[in-house]
């Protein structure tokens, strides 16, 4: 009866190893599926990316199309109208950013001395930590 006890609890142990087998080549083969449909991914983004925008548009853009539909509006003329609305929009926000960004340009290496300054600040209670190495070094 003992024997049996541990016969039957080897034919477990045995098939717990089996199992174990059989599913690690499952989860290995989904992982290198997702890994590999991440970097088709990012290697589609160029045609995906378009055709994204492009989808969102005809979603956003819709309702406009329906109004000048129903008052007879012909859709092509709707389509010549929201891209030309769309071309000022960019226009007007390419404008207003320009100033900002030009402001920025211009100023800087001033910018950049004050964030150096603010990194010093903080690097301060830090530098004891590098002078070990530099000692290490020579």
């Amino acid at each position: 009866m003992v024997e049996n006890d541990n016969a039957s609890n080897r034919d477990d142990a045995g098939s717990n190893s089996k199992n174990w087998r059989h599913t690690m080549p499952r989860w290995a083969g989904i992982g290198i599926f997702l890994l590999l449909a991440v970097f088709a991914l990012a290697y589609a983004q160029l045609f995906f990316v378009p055709v994204v925008l492009a989808f969102m548009l005809s979603m956003v853009f819709s309702p406009v199309r329906r109004v000048f539909d129903r008052r007879g509006v012909p859709q092509g003329l709707t389509a010549l109208g929201i891209v030309i609305g769309l071309l000022i929009v960019l226009a007007i926000i390419a404008t207003a950013l320009a100033v900002p960004v030009s402001g920025w340009v211009n100023n800087a290496s001033q910018i950049e001395h004050k964030i150096e300054a603010r990194f010093h600040d903080i690097a301060g209670p830090f530098s004891s930590f590098s002078e070990p190495r530099e000692n290490w070094k020579r």
